[in-house]
């Protein structure tokens, strides 16, 4: 990027890198021969991204990250970190573009992009490209991590909000068999209420006529009793 020779003779080699990313979710690139031991990372190397970088939250929907966005962001990442000159990158692209990355492919773009940065080499394109591997897996490991917290975080949450919704519809179903025992009580109440008054309803009635029969008796043999006062004496 920032080499003249560079941007010469690969102009446009990242116009295909976006759609070309995480095919295989975040693995490297398969290539036909088997992989050496990678060697060491050169001295200088760029710092580690941070992983907020990868986050997706700040331009990706709630609702979930599409195959498209992710790769965009991978994208994102890998330019912010990519390393002066010719290295894994601009040759995994270049053969990318001619049709994949092949054996053959890779040879190709391999020979071309050396010429137009002596620095390339075979030690330069598997050390760069362990080094940009390394960096999308922390920053893959960082992000995971982090939504694994918040997911758990949600569970306790739900646990708790299920357990407080729990407890309330239990209370209300106390209150309601409370409420269920207490109207068939005082059904029962007012189904008893006449057998329960018509006893004493009868018992009043009873003594009522009882005494106005002997007290109508009395009366009367009061008033026979005065009238024969008034006559005989």
């Amino acid at each position: 990027m920032a080499d003249n020779n560079k941007n010469e003779q690969t102009g446009g080699l990242f116009s295909g890198l976006k759609k070309l990313l995480f095919k295989d979710e975040f693995s490297t690139p398969v290539t036909t021969t088997p992989t050496p031991t990678p060697p060491p990372l050169p001295a200088a190397v760029p710092p580690p991204l941070p992983a907020a970088a990868f986050s997706t939250e700040s331009n990706l929907p709630a609702t979930g990250v599409s195959d498209e966005q992710m790769r965009a962001k991978a994208y994102q990442l890998l330019e912010s970190i990519n390393q002066p000159g010719c290295d894994f990158l601009e040759v995994w692209n270049a053969a990318e573009e001619n049709g994949g990355a092949n054996a053959m492919n890779i040879k190709s773009a391999f020979n071309a992009l050396k010429h137009a940065d002596k620095t390339l080499t075979k030690d330069k394109v598997m050390s760069t490209g362990v080094y940009y591997a390394n960096e999308l897996q922390k920053a893959l490991d960082a992000e995971v991590a982090k939504k694994t917290a918040e997911r758990q975080q949600l569970e306790v949450q739900k646990r708790q909000q299920r357990q407080t919704l729990s407890d309330s519809v239990a209370a209300i179903e106390k209150q309601m068999a409370d409420l269920q025992q207490s109207l068939t009580d005082k059904k029962k109440q007012l189904t008893e209420l006449d057998a329960g008054y018509d006893p004493r309803f009868a018992d009043l009635e009873l003594k009522i006529n009882t005494g106005k029969t002997t007290i109508t008796t009395m009366i009367q043999q009061m008033r026979q009793m005065l009238s024969i006062v008034e006559k005989e004496l």
